[in-house]
């Protein structure tokens, strides 16, 4: 495997641990409550980026587009449902389907308009 090829396996994992960190925090950041639903958004983006560079990782082994977006999208819904468990844990945080099904949004749109894009270059 070329060094590119462990920077992108790299990132993937270094952005899951900041995810989980960031969870593990008991007072989300406030400064943003004033945007309605902001939370929703940034949930969205944040599995989005998951997503992504889960995406660039898993493309270092060829398996084929199909599989790495299953991998992908199961890997994204359990990491997910897994971070809001830890939240309904941590003093005040709680857990939600909503939350979870924002990141699941996340993952879903990254993986549509990646797998388009190369659907497109074929």
């Amino acid at each position: 495997m070329r060094i590119k090829n462990y920077l992108f396996w790299l990132m993937a994992i270094v952005y899951s641990l900041l995810i989980f960190y960031l969870s593990h925090q008991s007072r989300p950041i406030k400064e943003m409550e004033f945007i309605w639903n902001f939370d929703k958004i940034a949930h969205i983006v944040e599995y989005s980026i998951f997503a992504f560079f889960w995406w660039k990782a898993l493309r270092t082994v060829d398996k084929g587009q199909a599989f790495h977006d299953k991998i992908i999208f199961v890997w994204g819904a359990l990491f997910a449902a897994s971070d809001e468990i830890h939240q309904g844990f941590i003093p005040g945080r709680q857990a939600s389907i909503w939350d979870w099904a924002a990141d699941i949004i996340g993952v879903l749109l990254t993986l549509y308009f990646l797998t388009n894009n190369e659907k497109n270059r074929i």
